[in-house]
């Protein structure tokens, strides 16, 4: 289990954060939300261009379906408000796990990731 941020512990209840630390090899990481910790940052309130970086329409659509997804239950019948989706930008950071255990720690940012991955 790897698991970055702060934010995503608190909001588990001590129990279950225990029960996961001893039945999984437990990783922490340094929190995919900023820039420049060891992990890449995608979190970003100004990242609102994405669709300039596809050229793959079917990469588009799919893109498009998760921006709109994302608008659509933003803070919505009690879930989480993400400013950087209210903002109009994204926030994908929970992928910083998965670079992590892909070893893509050398991506710094959403924009970085968009000129690797868009196409």
């Amino acid at each position: 289990m790897v698991q970055h941020a702060e934010w995503n512990e608190e909001v588990t209840t001590p129990e279950k954060l225990d029960f996961v630390k001893r039945v999984t090899d437990y990783v922490k990481i340094p929190d995919g939300n900023g820039v420049g910790n060891g992990t890449p940052g995608f979190r970003d309130p100004d990242f609102t261009h994405w669709e300039h970086y596809i050229t793959d329409p079917a990469l588009t659509e799919i893109w498009q379906l998760a921006v709109d997804l994302a608008n659509k239950y933003n803070g919505k019948e009690g879930r989480y408000t993400n400013e950087s989706i209210l903002a109009g930008g994204l926030d994908f950071s929970d992928l910083a796990e998965v670079c992590w255990i892909l070893g893509l720690q050398d991506l710094k940012d959403t924009e970085q990731f968009f000129k690797r991955f868009a196409n």
